[in-house]
């Protein structure tokens, strides 16, 4: 026990030091085997009995082998330290005749009722405590010991570092239980996780204001149930209950009277059976809820269509929010402002697609411009409370309470189990919530986590696939039905209506003109729908006879992009292959209205074209997945009975639910776009134009294809370079092309070494759309060359130390940072800069008169090189580099005539202020957790030429006008290579695709940056992990080489 030596002096204050002569008689003291068991009492000098009665009774020994203390005690508190006299009296007691300890049970136990210790979470925490007569009792006699926790909602460790008192009562939970009613308070349990942020409320203090219950009573048998669970607020919250029959007005209030009390404030309403719980939430007691702050929503939920009443998922919402839990969650609530939604973890049957909005997209996208919210927000998967109850800030359902919905707005009922206006505005609560600036939180007591803007969705692993899963039911089945696009062919966008987009570019000049025809093409679809509202599905054409003639040439262009943008989900098509060698039968089945003969052609080029015996194309058949007819259709015509059928497919609605619905197996393979949207935060995804969306996209096809083994390390490299590497690299051409478009006169000039591979891919499109994509000059210059040039008109001292830090040799310095050596044993020495600036300053300026004579060589030798590449004195300049300082421009800027700007990937303050312009970050301080920067020498490494540096330039007319040095040994060359040659196949596949609309649109490189910033790491390691014992160059700080993936080195850039 945790504290036995003061009772074991109350007990011998209250009882005295003589034994009672019952002891020496009673059946349940057995002196001999005592004194056996408890070698301490010969030493004593006392009789058995006696040493029992004085001492061990309170020290919880056992009085005869038959008597289990640890139980007695447990289950019953007032007997605890002195379990076998109070045994002895419930002996006595009348008809107590064969009454034996272990049946013995108080019949009030405040620390269960307190609902704190929670039998289930503490057995599947600690098995062992399952083969106890009751788990509290391993709690009592072990875990508390331990100061483990009863249950999540009691933190015992925590407790008895705030209470030390705890330790001498006979349990910390028992310590806070009794002191409950004065003011003591405990913190919940929070067990960690890298997932997300977690809060930890307090137990202990039920007093809020402005609360109330609102209870639909669709099941009045049911009620009091609910009412049970909501006890601790008897005296506090209002209580609302809605009944469809007249009858039932009468039982709630009994119900409300009995339980509650009879001077519980409350209000009770008959409302027509329609639009579930969420109509009388919202519109019967819409004034109401107004009149208060805080609401706690339930209903009497039995979830029938299951076949069964489903107690156990209703247990799981009422064990999250009612009960022991009501003070957690008003505490939260009242110390988290910026709290607004508290609702139940998912219960654990339902699949992680359950929290998607599958056939409530229409409803929500109605719903939400209703309230005033952003309908491109319903969009996939959706954190929300799922079953309908939760906690909420009346405020926080402001948007909903606000619509002004009507009784009519719902559809009458009819059993909908998805698809009805209650499912939408289900999960249309957290997003109600954060229009009002709030935030949610998760609360899983099963996971002790009371998660802040996050939820678990029952599963940690979504995206990850588990192929020998596949494996096994593959082997169970005779027909296997695939759905074709996003499932093994893959789509590269994450805006749906992208390559329409792209193929309407195709027709027309102007993206604002392209917009337009896409909307009329959705509307044209939609229209044939209604024209041919007797078929099961339109066909391409049908949709095409409603557009006008000026659009009918995209048709074309529409089938066209479909061909070139499939990408093949090759582990998928390799498994499904191996089925097919042994025999399976394999079927296509598709949505779509493209030609059953392109949807044929795509597949083949993808490599699958071998997989199907069969071809279910919806339009050609007449019938949809998402509408049910196609699996009936399937169905007959393959003769195949449900219980031997598969479906794979991507489609949480059609190929999913619906699959479900017709009692077919399933297996859902996430599409790439579903995996990022999933893992999202908020689970929102980049917004930007239909180019962002469509680099983001291809990106997507390679990080979320749910490949089911890790990646070997060189494949995770090759992952990088063309999912993270190649949208930086797309993104900043298209603001190169933006560039010159804006400032045609303008020279571009890529500046050695670091724009190598931006070099080649600007190249590699100027051969392939030469009419959109400038051409560019790649400009042999380094910060060494400019800074020896800039020389020739004085040494400027801060702007050769400003180039940034240096740990070395002095005279090293010097040549790597100017091309000149100086001779003599005063600058052989070692230097730390920034520590030692004016030191270096010093030096440095002895140094002025040799260094401004090697710089008039090397400006001669620049202007030579610079007329080579054709530029004059008079052409504006634009220098393109990754960044940071801008200090080869402004070394460049002293010495030369023409007008000079910068473009580059992330500037400093310092080369903001020199008139370079960042594409993904401009004026940044390094060490400020922006991504660009705090990987700045990887990336340079990784887009780097690996030729020898620009050392500088000469004027012999006989050589070359730069001077090269040597390459660098030791640089993981290979390794780079492979990520250099996957972000130039990602730059040549967009620009494939989408055609040069995609560059020439501009790609947003802040949704670009925030989408390889916030890669899960099961799907990709982080860059450090990823690259750890790269060896790259970084002779410019002082180390020749870095033998790992190091941070930034502030001012280590141009």
């Amino acid at each position: 026990m945790v504290g036995r030596l003061p009772r074991l002096l109350r007990s011998l204050r209250q009882r005295g030091d003589v034994p009672p002569n019952w002891l020496r008689t009673t059946p349940w003291f057995d002196g001999a085997w005592y004194a056996a068991q408890n070698p301490d009492v010969a030493g004593a000098g006392v009789e058995p009995h006696v040493h029992y009665w004085r001492h061990g009774m309170a020290e919880g020994r056992w009085p005869s082998p038959d008597f289990d203390v640890a139980r007695y005690e447990a289950m019953n508190p007032e007997a605890r330290g002195r379990a076998l006299a109070h045994f002895h009296r419930r002996l006595n007691a009348k008809g107590a005749e064969g009454l034996r300890p272990a049946d013995v049970t108080a019949a009030r136990h405040p620390e269960l009722e307190s609902g704190l210790f929670d039998a289930r979470w503490y057995v599947a925490r600690h098995p062992e405590a399952a083969t106890a007569m009751h788990p509290f009792v391993h709690y009592t006699s072990h875990g508390a010991r331990h100061l483990l926790p009863p249950g999540p909602l009691f933190d015992s460790a925590a407790y008895v570092r705030e209470q030390p008192s705890a330790l001498d009562a006979f349990t910390p939970l028992s310590h806070f239980v009794a002191g409950r009613g004065t003011g003591l308070t405990a913190p919940v349990v929070a067990e960690p996780t890298s997932r997300g942020p977690l809060l930890t409320p307090r137990v202990g203090k039920v007093s809020s204001t402005g609360v109330c219950v609102m209870i639909h009573a669709f099941y009045i048998d049911l009620l009091e149930e609910l009412l049970d669970a909501v006890a601790p607020l008897a005296s506090l919250a209002t209580v609302l209950v809605s009944v469809c029959e007249p009858e039932h007005v009468d039982t709630a209030n009994t119900a409300i009277d009995d339980v509650l009390g009879p001077g519980t404030g409350r209000v009770v309403k008959m409302v027509p059976n329609r639009g579930r719980n969420f109509a009388p939430l919202l519109v019967h007691f819409r004034d109401e809820l107004r009149q208060h702050r805080v609401v706690l929503h339930l209903h009497t939920k039995k979830s029938l269509y299951s076949n069964a009443e489903r107690a156990d998922w209703r247990g799981h919402l009422l064990r999250c929010l009612t009960g022991a839990a009501i003070d957690a969650h008003l505490d939260l609530l009242e110390t988290h402002p910026e709290v607004g939604v508290v609702h139940p973890s998912m219960f654990a049957e339902v699949p992680p697609w359950g929290a998607h909005w599958l056939g409530n997209s229409g409803n929500g996208r109605t719903l939400f411009a209703r309230c005033g919210l952003d309908p491109e927000d319903v969009d996939g998967y959706v954190d929300y409370p799922v079953g309908g109850m939760f906690w909420a800030r009346v405020d926080a359902l402001a948007p909903l309470l606000d619509a002004d919905l009507t009784v009519d707005d719902f559809e009458p009922e009819a059993g909908q189990t998805d698809g009805a206006l209650a499912h939408a505005i289900e999960r249309t609560i957290t997003a109600s919530a954060a229009a009002r600036g709030y935030t949610f939180v998760e609360y899983d007591p099963d996971a002790a986590q009371w998660r802040s803007g996050w939820a678990s969705r029952n599963t940690d692993s979504f995206g990850e696939y588990d192929v020998e899963l596949l494996r096994r039911q593959l082997a169970l089945v005779d027909l296997v039905s695939v759905d074709v696009f996003d499932t093994i062919v893959l789509r590269p966008t994450l805006a749906p209506t992208a390559l329409q987009y792209f193929a309407a570019r195709e027709v027309v000049d102007h993206p604002a003109e392209a917009e337009s025809w896409v909307k009329e093409r959705i509307s044209a679809e939609h229209r044939a729908r209604v024209r041919h509202s007797d078929v099961g599905d339109v066909t391409l054409a049908e949709a095409f006879d409603e557009l006008p003639r000026a659009m009918q040439s995209m048709r074309d262009h529409e089938i066209g992009i479909e061909h070139r943008a499939a990408v093949p989900r090759q582990w998928l098509i390799d498994e499904l292959r191996a089925a097919k060698q042994r025999g399976l039968r394999m079927v296509a089945m598709t949505d779509t209205t493209l030609p059953a003969e392109v949807v044929r052609e795509v597949v083949a080029r993808a490599g699958a074209g071998d997989l199907f015996d069969e071809w279910y194309v919806s339009n050609e058949r007449r019938a949809r997945k998402d509408q049910g007819g196609m699996w009936s259709l399937v169905g007959e015509a393959e003769g195949i009975a449900p219980s031997r059928w598969l479906h794979l497919g991507d489609n949480e609605r059609s190929d999913i639910q619906q699959a479900l619905t017709h009692e077919v197996a399933w297996s859902l393979v996430p599409s790439p776009r579903a995996v990022a949207q999933f893992h999202a935060p908020r689970g929102r995804l980049e917004r930007g134009n239909w180019a962002t969306m469509s680099a983001l996209g291809l990106s997507a096809t390679r990080l979320y294809e749910g490949r089911p083994a890790g990646r070997a390390d060189a494949e995770a490299e090759a992952v990088f370079g063309y999912s993270v590497l190649g949208p930086i690299v797309a993104a900043f051409g298209a603001a190169l092309v933006q560039r010159k478009r804006d400032r045609p006169h303008e020279r571009l000039l890529l500046m050695a070494r670091d724009t190598a591979v931006i070099d080649e891919v600007m190249r590699r499109w100027n051969q392939a759309a030469p009419s959109v994509v400038p051409a560019a000059d790649y400009f042999q210059v380094s910060r060494r060359a400019a800074l020896a040039a800039s020389s020739a008109v004085g040494v400027d001292i801060d702007l050769v130390l400003d180039a940034g830090a240096f740990d070395g040799v002095f005279a090293d310095m010097v040549e790597a940072r100017t091309g000149f050596r100086p001779a003599g044993e005063r600058f052989e020495v070692e230097v730390h800069h920034p520590a030692e600036r004016g030191r270096c300053a010093d030096l440095l300026a002895e140094l002025g008169d040799q260094l401004r004579a090697n710089g008039e060589t090397q400006l001669q030798g620049l202007r030579r090189h610079l007329g080579d590449l054709g530029v004059d004195d008079r052409s504006p300049l634009c220098l393109v580099d990754l960044g940071y300082s801008g200090t080869t421009q402004r070394a460049l800027a002293k010495v030369l005539p023409n007008p000079i700007s910068g473009l580059y990937c992330v500037t400093t303050p310092a080369g903001a202020a020199a008139g370079g312009q960042g594409v993904f970050g401009n004026g940044v301080r390094f060490w400020t957790g922006h991504w660009f920067l705090d990987h700045s020498l990887l990336l340079e490494a990784l887009l780097s030429s690996t030729t020898g540096p620009v050392h500088g330039y000469t004027t012999d007319p006989n050589l070359d006008a730069v001077v090269f040095g040597e390459p660098p040994t030791g640089v993981d060359s290979e390794r780079i290579g492979v990520v250099q040659a996957a972000a130039l196949d990602y730059c040549a596949d967009l620009l494939r695709i989408f055609g040069p609309a995609v560059v020439t649109d501009g790609i947003d490189a802040a949704a670009v940056l925030s989408w390889v910033s916030r890669i899960p790491p099961q799907f990709l390691a982080s860059p450090n992990q990823l690259f750890a014992g790269l060896r790259i160059e970084n002779g410019f700080v002082g180390r020749p080489l870095d033998d790992s993936a190091p941070s930034a080195t502030p001012g280590s850039a141009t």
